[in-house]
């Protein structure tokens, strides 16, 4: 850790501290011992750390504890920002707090989606928001296309990834599009500035779009090589008879709603289309067969397949020209 507090309850940055005084941890009260050297990033180690509840909530590598240290130093000219905050009410320790109503949180190793969803909660719990920055170099990208951990989806905010180059420090914004299939992504980056980081970042509005039959086709490529005995997909279009290019032109969309659920874009489409031409929609039936991502604040089932039929019928009738309906009782 970078802070520690002094003799007097005064807190001390690693940089600032003197060797042969005496320095104790915020959050346990403990002993640490200042480590400093011509290579080494200045900074304060526990004598115990298993005593400390800090170390059940993560350990830091000599690099995040540099990046935290660097970002604090950007911020502090144009914010009140306090770094290491350890908020009792939650009993969590932000990275950076950012007045009163902002978190900072450098995650560069992967953990759960669980405890990224969890972690987030509980700063919602005291009203601060929170921002996660993910490691820059550990995003895959192919052209237009993104394809991001479940752990990286799970730390996006309303569609926006943040991510820091470790070395250059730079900051990036990485808004996550329309999903192709396969856990691709359309996307788009941008560079930050530190201090905007502090801003507001209203969430993109998006409209459906059109899949290329390339891109069609590899979605069914990928569920064959699946092997598994009931995918929803290929099932669908053998008994409907359908393949790529006889697709209905409004089951070709992706629609931003998709983004919520690992379902491949075809799949829900095909599961509406079939059973509305049989008169089986099932509303029970067609909530079980999505599948959520794990990102804080997605809905229930329940208003996730309220705006997925919302999507479907918008499609239908933008393209039948007439007027689709589908009771959510049936």
């Amino acid at each position: 850790m970078i802070l520690a507090v002094d003799e007097n309850g005064g807190q001390v940055l690693a940089e600032n501290a003197e060797k042969g005084r005496h320095y104790f941890c915020p959050v346990c009260d403990s002993r640490v011992t200042l480590k400093q050297g011509p290579v080494k990033t200045a900074h304060f180690s526990h004598h115990h750390i298993l005593d400390c509840m800090r170390y059940l909530y993560k350990r830091e590598s000599v690099e995040h504890l540099e990046l935290k240290h660097d970002l604090y130093l950007a911020l502090t000219p144009h914010y009140p920002a306090a770094m290491e905050y350890y908020l009792r009410d939650i009993e969590q320790i932000a990275d950076l707090l950012i007045g009163e109503k902002l978190a900072l949180e450098i995650q560069l190793s992967t953990i759960s989606p669980q405890l990224i969803i969890d972690r987030t909660e509980g700063y919602a719990s005291i009203g601060i928001d929170v921002i996660w920055l993910l490691d820059d170099a550990a995003i895959r990208t192919a052209g237009p296309y993104i394809r991001p951990t479940h752990f990286q989806l799970s730390a996006q905010k309303e569609g926006k990834l943040f991510t820091i180059d470790t070395k250059s420090k730079q900051v990036f914004l990485l808004h996550i599009r329309h999903h192709v299939g396969g856990g691709r992504f359309y996307f788009k980056k941008e560079k930050l500035d530190v201090k905007s980081l502090a801003g507001r970042f209203p969430m993109e509005k998006l409209v459906p779009r059109r899949l290329s039959n390339q891109e069609l086709e590899a979605i069914v490529s990928r569920e064959r090589s699946r092997r598994t005995v009931q995918n929803l997909t290929l099932t669908f279009l053998y008994h409907t008879g359908l393949a790529v290019g006889t697709l209905p032109g409004y089951l070709k969309y992706t629609t931003p709603a998709e983004r919520l659920i690992m379902n491949p874009p075809l799949e829900w489409k095909l599961f509406i289309y079939y059973h509305l031409d049989r008169g089986t929609f099932n509303m029970e039936l067609f909530k079980e067969m999505l599948k959520p991502r794990q990102i804080y604040g997605v809905s229930a089932k329940e208003q996730l397949a309220k705006d997925l039929i919302k999507d479907y019928l918008m499609l239908y009738n933008s393209h039948k020209g007439s007027k689709l309906e589908i009771s959510n009782r049936n």
